[in-house]
């Protein structure tokens, strides 16, 4: 395991042990070794971000803009909270987690009727309209969300 984020990890007998309860983004990566499949498990920041035409008039596509990271919830069960929208965005808000040499759309999602649903290797996700001033509202633990 790679502690990038202070989980304070142990590796003992194969079981990852995690000394500093909290969210986390963790990354699986793996390479074909010879006839082995190796694995590396990352501990990052869980930081999500907004992306797009809700950052400002006309959108912004830079990616980890620390004026449109998400709150973290303190409990398993609440909401990771966006910075309120700077604009209304036709297109919609765009929300993602950074993973390590992907493009952001790689690791998108959206809400749709109140679920989260992943963009993963399909097509580009339908978009949901919102307004300046709203927030997006994201629970990964019930793998539901809002827009308000």
């Amino acid at each position: 395991p790679v502690d990038n984020y202070g989980a304070g990890l142990s590796n003992a007998d194969g079981n990852i042990g995690v000394a500093k309860g909290g969210w986390y983004l963790i990354v699986i990566r793996s390479a074909v070794n010879g006839r082995s499949v190796d694995y590396t498990v990352e501990f990052n920041e869980p930081a999500v971000w907004l992306i797009g035409g809700v950052v400002k008039e006309g959108g912004d596509w830079t990616e980890g803009l620390a004026d449109w990271k998400f709150t973290v919830p303190e409990k398993a069960d609440d909401f990771f909270v966006s910075p309120a929208f700077a604009a209304d965005a036709p297109e919609g808000p765009r929300a993602y987690v950074k993973v390590s040499g992907f493009d952001w759309w790689k690791s998108e999602f959206m809400v749709f009727g109140g679920k989260l649903t992943y963009r993963g290797a399909g097509k580009d996700l339908d978009r949901v309209t919102s307004k300046a001033g709203q927030k997006m509202y994201i629970n990964f633990t019930s793998g539901t969300g809002k827009i308000e």
